[in-house]
């Protein structure tokens, strides 16, 4: 399978933006409270916060467009 083949066929191109903008919110978050406890990080925070930003949405992109909920989300079979 390549990167770029659907794995999900639950995805959508609205469920991709939805999980990438997820991602880039967690990540912004995640990286604004290391800021405010680690000096390296706050120095550094102007070049360091787009490349966070772009690599945690192209993350959560590719989650959801590769990963499957899993077996237990599937309508045919399993328990009711």
């Amino acid at each position: 399978m390549g990167l770029l083949n659907r794995g999900n066929r639950k995805a959508t191109r609205r469920s991709v933006v939805m999980h990438a903008c997820v991602w880039l919110m967690l990540t912004t978050v995640a990286y604004a409270a290391g800021c405010v406890w680690s000096p390296l990080l706050r120095a550094h925070w102007r070049s360091l916060v787009p490349v966070a930003m772009v690599l945690s949405a192209g993350i959560g992109a590719l989650m959801e467009w590769q990963l499957d909920d899993g077996p237990e989300s599937d309508d045919e079979g399993g328990e009711p």
